[in-house]
């Protein structure tokens, strides 16, 4: 018998290695699927942007932080100029990629650290960091410029869609509601007054 208990003890331990290394492997993979579902509850469905709660998230902990420890920080609201007009004459499907296009020309004319996201519909928001109000109206302004530039070709007709924009600095004190607010009464200023620039 006694020749025989090493055996046994070897073949445990083989059994509780092979258990160890199958829990991990398990809890691993588990950890990939959460920082996926993570990723797929801060983006948006149609363009590569974050989504409406994000954004909101992001917003409050820089209120936050501009209150507590200072440091500037921009907003800008953009609005799709008769974005309405396309889905009912050209269908939902134009619609969408003028949207995809428009979220394309945004991330790739904003740092890593700012943040980008479509709000719902046709209205996305940026939050701008380390920034201050000359460089936010100047990103307004190079937003509006690329935007102005896209072609989309549908069926050998063209759409050119523009923006409208709003913008302020985040200011100490004020909750994320209060700016959302006023930057998107500056964006229906703008829109109503033919896109002048925003004050």
């Amino acid at each position: 018998m006694q020749d025989v208990e090493p055996e046994k003890h070897a073949k445990n331990d083989g059994a509780s290695s092979a258990s160890l290394e199958e829990l991990r492997r398990e809890n691993a993979l588990l950890k990939q699927k959460i920082v996926k579902l993570e990723r797929l509850a801060s983006r948006d469905t149609l363009t590569p942007l974050f989504n409406r709660r994000h954004f909101l998230e992001v917003l409050e902990r820089w209120s936050w932080r501009a209150e507590r420890y200072g440091g500037d920080y921009g907003i800008i609201f953009i609005d799709v100029d008769e974005l309405k007009a396309v889905n009912d004459g050209m269908g939902h499907v134009i619609g969408d990629k003028v949207l995809i296009a428009i979220a394309n020309v945004l991330v790739d004319n904003i740092r890593r650290s700012d943040v980008a996201a479509r709000l719902g519909g046709d209205e996305f928001g940026i939050l701008l960091d380390s920034t201050n109000d000359d460089e936010v109206l100047a990103k307004v302004e190079e937003l509006r410029s690329e935007v102005s530039k896209l072609q989309i070709d549908v069926e050998g007709e063209i759409v050119n869609p523009t923006i409208s924009l709003g913008h302020s600095m985040l200011e100490a004190g004020k909750t994320a509601d209060d700016i959302m607010e006023k930057v998107d009464r500056r964006m229906y200023r703008e829109k109503r007054a033919g896109k002048s620039p925003a004050s």
